[in-house]
């Protein structure tokens, strides 16, 4: 066991930055996924977005879903009736009239040029005039896709392509929510987080819109929930390497650990338990040294929220995400759960695979295994999304020939296909770990 906190909190950053996780591979990540949002075409009228762990560079190429953002290019909605008078005459335009907290309901004002059948099909009339119905928009979209196994999961339909693969297709419609994002802008912080510049960028961007009612509301079936999927993924990129390492542990022990004995939190939960500590605590205080810390004071405050019942959401904290996320009946075994986890101390990361695993290991074991994920990484998505992603900066040729040499080499061979038998293990593998396993034999 070691002899501190710090000593733990330094173990754990070197685990990471070993196994996948280093702040390089992250930015890496976003790089690629950033790219591939802008090369996708729009197809349908839809354009789609990376987003998600995947978009925001914290999640390995094997690790969890992977989610797609797809707006409805040819329609807005906008709070003000008036204001629709100034967007193109060819787009589609709903009024927003809130019902609850972080939940609206969009009434049709003005058709444009072109149509989408799911959304034509979806309106409603409701006191009189047309309403977009979030629930008969859910199943128009199940019923278009015709590809992989298919369920609707929250807003979410979700394709499963074999045993490793499953892409979350969220559908959104823009929404013009300019006094939502200057009320968060301009809310009272002691500390500049997140900087004053990237607050008065995201003043000026649009929310979006997907189809999820408040649970239990009289007009559940019309509603429409705020999420701002691209927003939040500049505030997280904001982050210093400690605070994304946090929300990468905490998502560790919520997958090894929460997961094994009640459920999983959401990865939501932790995002914004993350994004409140960074706001209010001065960001010095977030070192390598301290990542223990903050991991047992992040824990003890999703405790504290479900005891109470109570999570602000982040971007509109009159809305409250713990009823929507732990249901009732799952509140006092995650209270129990945490409880155990935070008597455990350090002691918690021997019952995380992620982490024991590796924690045997030398410094120069883990210098070299750290290479040899890159190479493994790198390589496998060079081989499906091209190489436009690496970044040469990282590469000093006086010092890194080999890794050049072995990147090169990967992506040789996964270009030229690998064998059948290799192929067959790989789809075989359950999670990254088994596929890295393999392929570094």
């Amino acid at each position: 066991m070691m002899s501190s906190a710090e000593d733990v909190s330094r173990r754990l950053c070197l685990l990471l930055d070993s196994t996948g996780h280093s702040r390089y591979m992250v930015k890496q990540r976003r790089l690629l996924y950033r790219n591939i949002s802008l090369l996708l075409k729009a197809t349908n009228g839809k354009r789609s977005i990376v987003s998600g762990s995947k978009g925001d560079g914290i999640s390995r190429q094997f690790d969890g879903d992977f989610d797609l953002l797809v707006v409805f290019q040819h329609y807005t909605c906008t709070h003000d009736v008036y204001s629709s008078q100034a967007v193109s005459g060819e787009t589609n335009v709903f009024t927003i009239h809130i019902s609850h907290f972080g939940y609206c309901t969009l009434e049709l004002t003005r058709r444009g040029k072109y149509l989408c059948h799911a959304i034509e099909d979806s309106l409603v009339v409701y006191n009189g005039t047309h309403f977009l119905s979030s629930r008969m928009f859910n199943a128009a979209n199940m019923m278009m896709m015709h590809i992989g196994e298919v369920k609707q999961t929250g807003p979410a339909q979700t394709v499963t392509y074999g045993p490793l693969i499953a892409v979350d297709n969220v559908p959104t419609l823009t929404c013009d929510c300019q006094h939502i994002l200057l009320k968060w802008t301009s809310r009272p912080r002691k500390y500049d987080w997140p900087p004053l510049s990237l607050r008065q960028t995201i003043s000026h961007m649009n929310g979006n819109l997907v189809a999820k009612g408040m649970k239990g509301s009289e007009t559940e079936h019309l509603e429409w929930r705020y999420c701002f999927n691209e927003i939040e993924s500049l505030i997280l990129e904001s982050l210093n390497d400690t605070q994304t390492k946090l929300y990468m542990m905490l998502k560790i022990i919520n997958r090894d650990v929460i997961q094994k004995h009640v459920f999983s939190v959401s990865s939501f939960i932790l995002k914004n338990i993350v994004f409140w500590l960074a706001e209010t605590f001065e960001q010095h205080m977030f070192r390598p040294e301290t990542l223990f810390t903050w991991i047992v004071r992040s824990l003890l405050l999703l405790k504290r929220a479900v005891e109470l019942n109570y999570l602000p959401y982040y971007m509109i904290p009159e809305r409250n995400l713990l009823p929507e996320k732990v249901k009732e009946f799952e509140r006092l075994p995650l209270i129990q759960t945490l409880s155990d986890i935070l008597k455990s101390g350090p002691g918690v990361f021997y019952t995380c695979d992620s982490i024991k695993r590796y924690d045997c290991l030398n410094l120069k074991e883990l210098k070299l295994l750290r290479q040899k994920f890159k190479v493994i990484e790198l390589g496998l998505l060079s081989s499906q999304y091209g190489d436009t992603f690496l970044n040469e900066h990282e590469i000093d040729p006086e010092t890194d020939e080999q890794y050049k040499h072995n990147v090169n080499y990967l992506n040789e061979q996964l270009r030229s296909g690998w064998p059948t038998s290799i192929q067959k293990k790989i789809a075989e593998c359950k999670d990254y770990e088994e596929i890295s396993r393999l392929l570094l034999k």
